[in-house]
Formats: structure tokens, sequence, C-alpha cells
């Protein structure tokens, strides 16, 4: 698995230097996110490699998320709580052609990658 790899490079990196330990960034698909054992494959990735949940980032696609949006937010939250970082890229505001489906509300402990061109205020400048 891609996800045993990269954390077991990272893990590696982390342990060759000094400073801020670095972090492992992993694209999940939508079927790996919604596999009924993602939460427990993630932490046998985690104890297999010694790398730490908080060096661990997740990033799923809304499309993935919508897929199964229950399971997604308990997975997410199991995550979460095992101190692993979950972000959600919203494709759907890439271009700003259509409004999300997505509720928000229940990704509470999410982290949202925006593009940079929904940030345009109404006046057509980039807000800091």
């Amino acid at each position: 698995m891609g996800l045993l790899r990269a954390c077991q490079q990272v893990d590696h990196w982390n342990r060759s230097r000094v400073g801020a330990p670095l972090r492992a960034s992993v694209n999940l698909s939508s079927r790996q996110l919604n596999h009924r054992n993602l939460c427990h494959l993630i932490d046998r990735a985690l104890c297999d490699s010694g790398l730490p949940p908080e060096c661990l980032t997740l990033e799923l696609t809304e499309t993935g998320i919508l897929f199964d949006e229950q399971a997604a937010v308990a997975s997410m939250r199991e995550l979460n709580a095992m101190g692993v970082r979950c972000f959600i890229d919203r494709p759907a505001l890439v271009f700003g052609r259509r409004a999300s489906a997505l509720n928000l509300r229940p990704f509470g402990h999410a982290r949202f990658r925006v593009p940079g061109a929904v940030c345009l205020s109404a006046s057509g400048r980039m807000r800091p």
C-alpha cells in the first residue's frame, strides 16, 4: 500500500534530520475513503512505520465524501481522534461554476483547501 511506504519514508527522513518533523500528505481515493476498515489500515500503517499520527495528513475529495457522507464523517472523526489530520479539497469550487453539495457542519474538525481564486472579494481583489 502506498500509505505505508509514504509513512515509512517520512519517518526515515524525520529520524535522520534535526528540526521540525516533516509530514506525510497522502491523497485518498473515493474507494479508499469508503473502505470499511480505513481507520484500522491507517493505524496499522502508522504502527508499522513508526510515524506519529500528527505527522500524517490525509487529503480527501468532496466527491469521495459525497459517495457516503455519513461513513466519511465517522471515519474522519475517528482519524481526528487518532491525531491524523484531514484536509478536504474542494474541486467544486475550483472554477467557481457551482456551489458545493457538501454540508460543511459535520466537518468542523477538518481543514479545507480552497483555491485562491475563490477568495476574491466582491471588488475582485484578493482578500488577505
